[in-house]
């Protein structure tokens, strides 16, 4: 499996948009380095095949409820966390074998953020 992130939304396009780069606005990698290395497990398991299925199984990947576009998130992890919990939006690309990360929250709070959500829904329909 593929994993690319908003906005780069083709494999085959030059410009690369890293995990570093999507993800630089909750800065994990400076508050929360142990939040942070589960976060590049979770990815890196991802991309291997099989992976989603084990993520799944695991419950670090669930169907977002109770909206209409096919939405999935990444609970990392996938329960309460002291430090907080990462959430990162995404969709499968229809037709080839990648998800396109569309956005993420440090959800500290019960709920996820209902603006992000919005705006993984937004991106999505760009996307499809």
């Amino acid at each position: 499996m593929i994993v690319l992130f908003w906005p780069q939304t083709d494999d085959s396009v030059g410009a690369n948009v890293s995990v570093e780069d999507f993800l630089s606005k909750l800065k994990l990698k400076k508050k929360h380095p142990d939040l942070w290395a589960l976060v590049r497990r979770t990815i890196e398991k991802a991309e291997k095949p099989g992976g989603l299925q084990a993520l799944e199984d695991s419950e670090y990947l669930g169907s977002l409820r109770g909206i209409r576009e096919p939405i999935w998130e990444f609970r990392i992890p996938p329960k309460n966390r002291r430090g907080g919990v990462v959430r990162i939006y995404f969709c499968f690309k229809r037709g080839s074998d990648c998800i396109i990360c569309l956005d993420a929250e440090l959800k500290k709070k019960v709920e996820s953020s209902s603006q992000k959500i919005h705006s993984a829904q937004l991106k999505y329909r760009e996307v499809i």
